[in-house]
């Protein structure tokens, strides 16, 4: 509340104050808000991506899944694919469409895993499934390089405008 002002006058400062007492006693919530803290440097505190991992980490042990894709993606941005995969699997397993996303991109590009665009392909369906406008325009992308699928140009071209018309800049 203090972080965004919903509900009172916003107030950063005291925001990470209560976030870093909350978080020490293992609320999973302010471990995510102290890890963004420190991941983005927010309010003249120093970016410590170090800090930021552990405390995403710990939320996300805590099963919660806006946690569970900062860790993933602070991992990836590190290059550390391998450490980011169970963590994507967990948010799969969720049904997290963001886990699957970044989980089918990796698949694609063999990052951290064995190349598989089947599994890529079938992860980007599901997204799609539930309009993610990444997935969707990723698989128009499948569909005009006719891989993993048989070439389908005008599938592309609808998948590509279905992404264009929910705002996707691809």
């Amino acid at each position: 509340m203090l972080s965004n002002g919903h509900g009172v006058q916003e107030n950063r400062k005291d925001a990470f104050e209560w976030y870093t007492k909350a978080a020490a006693k293992g609320h999973k919530t302010a471990q995510f808000s102290l890890g963004l803290f420190y991941s983005k440097g927010l309010e003249g505190i120093p970016q410590d991506l170090s800090k930021a991992q552990v405390l995403f980490e710990k939320a996300a042990k805590q099963d919660l899944p806006v946690a569970i894709n900062a860790l993933s993606k602070l991992l990836i941005k590190q290059k550390k694919y391998q450490q980011a995969i169970p963590w994507l699997q967990k948010g799969t397993d969720f049904g997290d469409i963001t886990s699957m996303r970044e989980l089918a991109i990796l698949y694609g590009k063999g990052k951290g895993v064995q190349q598989d665009k089947s599994a890529a392909f079938k992860l980007l369906q599901t997204c799609a499934k539930a309009k993610d406008t990444h997935a969707l325009f990723m698989l128009g992308t499948y569909y005009h390089e006719g891989s993993p699928v048989e070439q389908d140009l005008d599938k592309a071209l609808d998948l590509y405008k279905l992404a264009a018309a929910q705002g996707s800049s691809l």
